[in-house]
This record gives structure tokens, C-alpha cells and sequence, in this order.
């Protein structure tokens, strides 16, 4: 049945009402007609897509779960790099900062700061072209992030079509920002996961990253994913007239139906971002997702172009982290690993504990001297924290509860996993097994290096598969990866012909690599991604 105009115009106008009406419940909570007033035009669009195939859009509202799912996970380049920001722990480092960006600026005015909660979710990359949601990817390595488009149509809070305000909108914009979950949501899903009998989620974060990997949009879509926009990538202007600033970029983003954090802020100098700081800081417990600090940016956006970057990070934006949280616990066992090359580090294993909502119950303590420096003994009871609200790191021992008859931890003389004589170099506080690849855990934990995503970056080559390979001697060194076929792979456990021909498929694939890659992966001591 062929449409007239009438319909055609009608699809395109519920499009727009649909979309309008869903920014309001979705992002602003501030709807403006009843749900079956909602249900009502999406039934009506719906039909008209049914009786009008011609006039089901890939951006049509209908389409969010449209998709099948996805054999695996396309790369996608971002056309402008997705960079790490620079932290910042103290007033002191937000001073040192400032005084840079004054310096660099050539001026002694004060600079105005966009303030924005650090939202501990999945960095994400919006490609909208002429309004229209065209693709979105992972942050990735920065440079090049994952597709998942499927998935980031699921949820509800990103438009398919961005709303044409009275400015006009770009040919072409990159929209970052935010993907997470909410604290209620979470603890929610968790609730309904263990009814089914299913795995639960350590924190929001990871449920946020859980739904974004997955082939199948239908269970993405059955997450209560939330987006908050918050910066821009590339800009293809056309029509539309950039604004001065950071605030009122976002504000721009509003407008087109995008959502942003409520509790972005303006500060005029330094003095008010200590502020603002604070004032966040202090709310942390009372707000509806997890947050771990503040991103801090210079507002006006010709002073940011100015500035430029370093190599991973912008100079005009930093992010004021927030005090790790403690947890108490007791250490069971101290014992010894070996690095990828030949570095001992003791580690604790303690009782479990939760800290910032995950649960740890090993830390590395580094070197001998830490040793010393805690006199931490295997039955003692200590304080962990989360160093960056990442690393588990043990910050101090009670000896009031020690313990008569412990006894100090002895430095090992012989490598636990080769039994070589360990040495101490001079000048290092380490000790180090000097016996390279003949050391099995060398062995694994260089070749592990060698095909991450830094460095080769073989798909589904991952640690498992490695300590298999080398476990049957079929891999002892970087050329013997090059060396395997189907028959190979086939038998390992896990393994069918077809996902052992794609990981050989993969493996191959990697030869076609760039220098730095390569020399990355070769896991030379001293060079690291910043040197090359």
C-alpha cells in the first residue's frame, strides 16, 4: 500500500512528539501528559510503520530495540581522540594547575571554571549526523573505542534525533559523555538477579559496563541505563553558531533533548571551586549515582583551544578526586608474585571487605622497604583503601591488636615460580629473578603484555588462553603465537572450530601493527605508551 504525504508528515510529526514527550519523563522528570497519553501516539506510530513499511526509519522512537544481535564488536575511530583527564588529590595540585593555565594564557585575571560531578559510569561517543544518532562507541584506547550503537539505542535517555531548537544544528558533532546506573536501579537489578539465581553486579559501574557489552540489545535494553552529555568532540558546524562556553554548551545540549548533570556549576576562580568542591563532596552519600570527584574545566572555550594538550590529557581540565574510603580487615597470608620481568612483589591476602562498593581482599605491597615501612605480619589487622578509588593499597596496621608471636615477613632467596636465585640490583627496592623467559611466570605475564590491547591487541587472546598455551608447550615465546593453526587452538577446552579459526583469524591479523605498537609489546623495562 503506497503512503501519501498526509502519512508520511504524520510519522515524521509523531517522531518529533515522541521524542519531545520522552526527554521530559526521561531526562527533566517533568512530563506534560498523562502515560496512556504517551502509549497512545506510540501505538499510533507503530501502526502506521506496519501499514507503511516505506516508513520505518532507523530513527523512528520504535527502534531503540530493533536489532538482532551482534556477532562480535566492531572498531570504530573517533575522529577527535577521547583523552584521559589529570588528576588532581589536593588544593595544593588545583593550585598548580591554575597557576599553569595562567601561565600558558599569558594573563593574571582570574579564569571562570565549568564544575561538573565525575561520574564514576562508561565514557561514551555520540556521532550525531544532521541531528540523527548515526553512531556511538566506547572510549576505548582513546583513539579507537568499540560500536555500540545497538546497545546506546536502548537507552531512553539519548535521543535518536536530537530536538531542532531555534539554533540550527551541527552537519556533524562527536557528544561525550556518560553512561551509568543509579544506586536505586542497581541495588534493584541486584535484587532481581539473585531471585532468578543469576550473578549479581560488584557495583553500579560495572553493571553500567555489563549492559553496554552486550551482542544482544534486548538485555542491554532490560538494564536502567542513565546518559549524562557532558563534552564535545569534533564539530562540523554548518549552520549552527558555536557557543563561547563550556555552560553554555551544555545548556545548547539541553535544548536538543540531551541530558545533563543538574548539578553543573559555574565557579569564577579557585577560591569557588574549593567550593563547589566541598559542597559536592559533602553530598556525595544523598545523590541517586556514584561519583568519585570533580571535573574541573576552563569555561570558555577559545581559552581551551588555546591551552591545547599533552599527550593524554588536556591542559584546561583536571579532575579533583575525592578522599579514598577505608575499610578495616585482617591480612590471612603475605606471599610472593612475580612480575612479567622478574620483579617480586608481596602481597597481602585478607579477609574480604568492602570499600566504595567493591569488594577486595588482595594489595600489592610493592617493595621490601614498604614491608618494613608498615611492619605488616600475616595475622594483623589494617586499614585499606581504594589509591585513586582503584588500587587496593594497605595504609596502615593496628598493632594494638597484633598478635603476641607474630613474626616479621623474611625476603624470600629463591623465585616462587622457577626457584632462581633472586637478586637485589642497587639502587632498586626490589628484588628480581634474572632468568627472563625461562621463568614460566616471566613467560605468561610478558606474553599477556604482548598481545594486550596496547600493544597487538588480539582479540581473544586473553589470560586464560595464554597460561593454557604455555601449559601444553605449545607457546614458549612471542614467534611461537605466529606459528599456531586451527589444530592448535581446537583442543584446547573452551574451543570450537569456528571460535578457534577466528581467534587464529585474529592473531594474524595483528601482524599488521604500527612501530610503537610493536616496540610497547616487547615489554622492554623503562619503556612504557608516554615514551614513544
Amino acid at each position: 500500500m503506497k503512503f501519501t504525504k498526509k502519512e508520511k508528515n504524520r510519522v515524521l510529526e509523531l517522531h518529533s512528539l515522541i521524542n519531545f514527550h520522552s526527554h521530559k519523563y526521561h531526562s527533566l522528570d517533568t512530563p506534560e501528559i498523562e502515560d496512556h497519553e504517551y502509549d497512545a501516539l506510540f501505538q499510533e506510530l507503530l501502526q502506521l510503520e506496519d501499514r507503511f513499511p516505506e516508513l520505518l526509519y532507523d530513527f523512528s522512537p520504535s527502534q531503540r530495540v530493533g536489532s538482532k544481535p551482534l556477532d562480535g564488536f566492531k572498531k570504530i575511530e573517533h575522529l577527535i581522540p577521547m583523552l584521559s583527564l589529570e588528576n588532581a588529590f589536593n588544593q595544593q595540585d588545583m593550585e598548580d594547575f591554575n597557576k599553569r593555565i595562567l601561565e600558558r594564557l599569558l594573563i593574571e585575571a582570574d579564569v571562570n571554571f565549568s564544575c561538573e560531578p565525575k561520574l564514576d559510569g562508561i565514557a561514551v561517543n555520540l556521532l550525531y549526523k544532521n541531528g540523527r544518532l548515526d553512531l556511538a562507541s566506547t572510549r576505548g584506547d582513546g583513539k579507537i573505542g568499540e560500536d555500540i550503537t545497538h546497545n546506546i539505542r536502548t537507552i531512553n535517555s539519548i535521543p535518536l534525533s536530537l530536538i531542532d531548537s531555534n539554533s540550527k544544528l551541527p552537519t556533524v558533532i562527536e557528544i561525550r559523555g556518560e553512561v551509568f546506573i543509579e544506586k536505586k536501579d542497581f541495588d534493584l537489578a541486584n535484587k532481581k538477579a539473585i531471585k532468578a539465581g543469576e550473578k549479581t553486579f560488584a557495583n553500579p559501574r560495572n553493571a553500567a559496563a555489563g549492559s553496554l557489552r552486550q551482542l544482544d540489545p534486548s538485555i542491554a535494553a532490560s538494564r536502567p541505563s542513565k546518559f549524562y552529555a557532558h563534552g564535545m568532540g569534533f564539530i562540523e558546524e554548518g549552520d549552527f553558531k558555536l557557543p563561547d562556553s563550556q555552560s553554555e554548551m551544555l545548556k545548547q545540549y539541553k535544548s536538543w533533548g540531551l541530558p545533563t548533570n543538574p548539578y553543573n556549576d559555574v565557579a569564577a576562580n579557585l577560591e569557588a571551586c574549593e567550593e563547589y568542591y566541598l559542597k559536592i563532596l559533602n553530598e556525595r552519600d544523598i545523590l541517586p549515582y556514584e561519583i568519585d570527584g570533580i571535573v574541573f574545566k576552563v569555561n570558555n572555550l577559545a581559552k581551551q583551544l588555546s591551552l591545547g594538550q599533552v599527550s593524554r590529557a588536556p591542559r584546561w581540565a583536571i579532575a579533583r578526586k575525592f578522599p579514598a574510603e577505608v575499610g578495616t580487615t585482617i591480612v590471612k597470608k603475605i606471599s610472593f608474585q612475580v612480575g612479567r620481568v622478574g620483579g617480586i612483589t608481596p602481597v597481602a591476602e585478607f579477609s574480604p571487605v568492602n570499600i566504595g562498593g567493591v569488594t577486595v581482599s588482595h594489595a600489592s605491597i610493592h617493595n621490601f622497604d614498604e614491608i618494613n615501612r608498615l611492619d605488616v605480619r600475616e595475622g594483623d589487622t589494617v586499614d585499606i583503601k581504594r589509591a585513586g578509588d582503584v588500587i587496593p593499597q594497605i595504609i596502615s596496621v593496628n598493632l594494638d591488636k597484633r598478635k603476641k608471636g607474630s613474626l616479621k615477613v623474611s625476603l624470600p632467596k629463591r623465585c616462587p615460580s622457577c626457584k632462581n636465585d633472586l637478586v637485589r640490583i642497587e639502587g632498586e627496592a626490589i628484588l628480581r629473578c634474572t632468568a627472563g623467559l625461562e621463568c614460566p611466570a616471566q613467560r605468561i605475564g610478558s606474553l599477556i603484555h604482548f598481545v594486550s590491547r596496547n600493544a597487538l591487541n588480539i582479540d581473544g587472546l586473553g589470560e586464560r588462553i595464554i597460561e593454557l598455551l604455555v601449559d601444553k608447550k605449545l607457546v614458549l615465546n612471542f614467534a611461537d603465537l605466529f606459528r599456531l593453526d586451527i589444530k592448535d587452538i581446537i583442543n584446547l577446552e573452551g574451543f570450537g572450530e569456528k571460535s578457534a579459526s577466528n581467534l587464529i583469524k585474529s592473531i594474524q591479523a595483528s601482524k599488521d601493527t604500527n612501530l610503537s605498537r610493536f616496540i610497547y609489546s616487547l615489554g622492554i623495562r623503562e619503556v612504557g605508551k608516554q615514551q614513544l
